[in-house]
């Protein structure tokens, strides 16, 4: 990410610089506030620098993402036959695994939330 070389808020008590940044509101002449229009402007600001590191960030990752994408094809193509084989060949024991997996992990669900609404009863 390319460092902001410009300051979001201006502390000084000085004029405002052309900065594209805007200072503390002060009174005018008439006594009204300028707050509005310095607020935009900070505002317009920061999403500008929001915007161009998102798009940083975007340009960084898009290439791991094609990768990532690349491995994942090529793991579905391999491991794909290697998991179905088995189903194909002995389909109840299949389903008897998921049943027993199913029921399982059902059940230490079960528990998990009883025993959560014990020791908050026992409080």
């Amino acid at each position: 990410m390319a460092p902001i070389d410009k300051p979001l808020y201006d502390d000084t008590m000085e004029e405002p610089r052309h900065t594209g940044v805007a200072a503390p509101s002060k009174p005018d002449p008439h006594g009204n506030e300028v707050a509005a229009e310095t607020g935009h402007l900070n505002v317009a600001r920061m999403r500008q620098i929001l915007s161009e590191q998102g798009r940083q960030v975007a340009d960084a990752i898009n290439p791991l993402q094609k990768k990532l994408d690349l491995k994942l094809h090529e793991l579905d193509e391999t491991l794909r036959p290697k998991l179905q084989q088995p189903v194909k060949e002995k389909p109840l024991l299949s389903v008897a695994i998921s049943a027993g997996v199913g029921v399982l992990l059902g059940s230490l669900g079960a528990l998990t939330l009883l025993g959560g609404s014990r020791s908050r009863s026992g409080d």
